[in-house]
């Protein structure tokens, strides 16, 4: 072995002559030459026969961007190389690669940066740096027959794969007895993981009975072991009495810890704990701190909670713009109950400015969700013209999915559009029956 003292270079020419390309890749990748290790393990995987330790660190480099761009794609084809070879950590790296699937800065947006991105130079050095594709596609049965080859190596990482891939459907059948056998290998080699993993089965009943006690007990130690969604499922168990006596103090507790190393539901749970004072000094500052990291975290139940802070203020001035900023997040995200407020916000111009066609926007959206009051609202915007043409027969339509929602307001417009014949049909003898319906409900 060469003296660490001497130069790199001597080193990398020592290792080669006396342990050939692939020690000498080594040693050269240690020094922090990454090209000049590339260049050696690519030596080495050329000789006949191949060499799947060689191709497995040719893919890392591509994996990791050392000395070359990061590559996922070329990676990929370096892992299945090793692979073919039966280098079980390349077939490891190679299932996490096809569970996740991933794409590298494409070669199409790579052209288009280029100055001349329709010269022979561009599409020579496209193919140069892209010559497996620019992407991995996500490909989970080909994963689950790779970690099923090497999982009987006893390596805890595939097992902890595995196991979550049997307790879905990504792959092929579920098998939560394997998955359990799994987990608890898992969990006996002190992998927080597997006590995490046992925790669900039980908490949610995947292939064992419900047993929410036994669930926190797992949960309790991948927590100890630094899990933080093990963390947040036992302050869930222990805040609400899920499983074990209701501890609100420990459980906010540990909301407060799992939401400072960014677990997004722990903030939004600490973050109305703060705002309540249920479990811990009431703070609306602390609260707003942690919503607000909840809502950028895509949480939309904190999306609502700021919408619904912002416009009572709590002891503050109202701010109806930051409300608005946060029910139209959680409205574009899906929200039915934040699309209607969302459209009475663009409606009256309450927050930022009067917008009708957003307003009618989402309203429609709201009311094909199944909101009643909203339908009544797209209904009239139909029949006015307001921020959508002028179209009585949806107009009639939105007006009938309310009134079947027992809406005495649109079972009186439906019943007027019936007997004008707007937006379709007369019809005396329905539009008798719906005002019947709309007095019984004590509309006059």
């Amino acid at each position: 072995m060469a003296s660490p003292w001497l130069p790199s270079g001597v080193r990398v020419q020592g290792a080669r002559a006396f342990g050939g390309a692939l020690k000498a890749g080594d040693v050269a990748f240690s020094a922090g030459r990454h090209v000049e290790a590339l260049k050696l393990w690519r030596k080495a995987a050329e000789r006949s026969g191949g060499d799947g330790e060689a191709e497995f660190r040719i893919a890392r480099l591509y994996r990791n961007g050392k000395g070359v761009f990061v590559n996922f794609a070329e990676a990929g084809h370096w892992y299945e190389l090793a692979s073919e070879r039966g280098h079980v950590q390349a077939k490891l790296e190679l299932a996490k690669l096809l569970l996740s699937g991933a794409s590298d800065y494409n070669a199409t947006r790579f052209r288009q940066a280029r100055r001349d991105p329709d010269s022979p130079q561009t599409a020579s050095l496209a193919t140069l740096i892209y010559p497996h594709g620019d992407k991995v596609q996500i490909d989970a049965n080909r994963a689950r027959a790779l970690l099923e080859e090497i999982e009987p190596t006893g390596d805890l990482e595939t097992a902890e794969l595995l196991a979550m891939l049997y307790l879905g459907t990504r792959g092929g059948p579920p098998d939560t007895l394997r998955a359990q056998a799994l987990l608890e290998r898992v969990a006996a080699g002190g992998r927080a993981t597997g006590e995490f993993g046992l925790g669900d089965m039980f908490f949610r009943g995947l292939g064992v009975e419900i047993d929410r006690a036994r669930a926190a007990d797992h949960y309790e130690r991948a927590a100890e072991g630094g899990h933080m969604r093990a963390k947040t499922a036992l302050a869930t168990i222990l805040y609400d009495g899920l499983g074990r006596p209701i501890d609100r103090a420990r459980g906010a507790k540990l909301f407060l810890e799992a939401a400072e190393s960014g677990e997004v539901f722990a903030q939004y749970r600490a973050g109305m704990i703060l705002q309540t004072g249920e479990g811990a000094p009431r703070n609306l500052d602390q609260s707003e701190t942690m919503l607000r990291a909840a809502g950028k975290g895509g949480h939309i139940g904190a999306m609502m909670a700021l919408g619904e802070f912002y416009s009572r203020g709590d002891g503050r001035e109202p701010d109806l713009r930051e409300a608005e900023i946060w029910y139209r997040q959680a409205a574009d995200r899906g929200d039915m109950h934040a699309q209607f407020i969302a459209g009475r916000f663009a409606a009256t111009g309450d927050g930022s400015y009067q917008s009708l066609p957003d307003a009618a926007r989402y309203f429609l959206k709201a009311a094909e969700g199944g909101h009643a009051i909203a339908a009544v609202n797209i209904a009239a915007f139909y029949a006015s013209g307001s921020g959508v043409g002028q179209d009585l027969a949806q107009s009639r339509r939105w007006y009938r999915k309310a009134a079947e929602q027992e809406m005495p307001p649109a079972q009186v417009r439906l019943a007027r559009m019936l007997l004008s014949g707007d937006g379709g049909e007369r019809d005396p003898a329905e539009a008798r029956l719906w005002l019947e319906r709309a007095a019984a409900k004590g509309d006059p």
